[in-house]
């Protein structure tokens, strides 16, 4: 059942909650961040942020250490084919090896706030930040770029 259905168009404009983005988390609750901490939506479960346009509903949830294989590889594949532009191929091997620690990738992501895109039925992107306040990391699926979802993500971590 939908509770809540925001309006999200291509510039990424929508309505938010406190100074963020609301997320669905993994038990069903929707949170969104104030001033760095999580706060509980008095509503009982954000479903999907559905385009204007009518396009297909995009969700923004926590991090769930099944999506890690998924997000390394989303990092790798962003770096290498939408970043590669703006970088020569040395700096994108450096940055982006394809050797990766899983665990390590889940720690960190699990010791963040970590929201996941999912669009279409694929993860579209993923956003984390430290306690501190810190964005560690920002990618977007290069099939979902200039469609807003960085900037959802980025309002679901403020």
């Amino acid at each position: 059942m939908i509770s809540a259905i925001f309006v999200f168009d291509e510039n990424g404009m929508y309505p938010k909650c406190g100074s963020g983005l609301p997320v669905l988390t993994g038990d069903g609750e929707a949170l969104y961040r104030h001033k760095g901490e999580n706060r509980q939506l008095q509503i009982p479960s954000l479903v999907s942020i559905k385009n204007k346009s009518g396009g297909n509903p995009m969700l923004i949830r926590q991090y769930a250490p099944s999506d890690c294989r998924e997000l390394t590889e989303l990092f790798y594949n962003t770096v290498h084919q939408v970043n590669a532009k703006d970088y020569t191929k040395e700096q994108l091997g450096v940055w982006a090896t394809g050797q990766v620690d899983l665990d390590e990738w889940d720690r960190s992501f699990s010791a963040h706030y970590t929201v996941v895109a999912v669009r279409e039925g694929v993860l579209a992107g993923f956003g984390d930040i430290d306690g501190t306040g810190y964005l560690d990391r920002l990618y977007v699926h290069r099939d979902f770029q200039r469609r807003g979802i960085a900037s959802a993500l980025c309002a679901a971590l403020e």
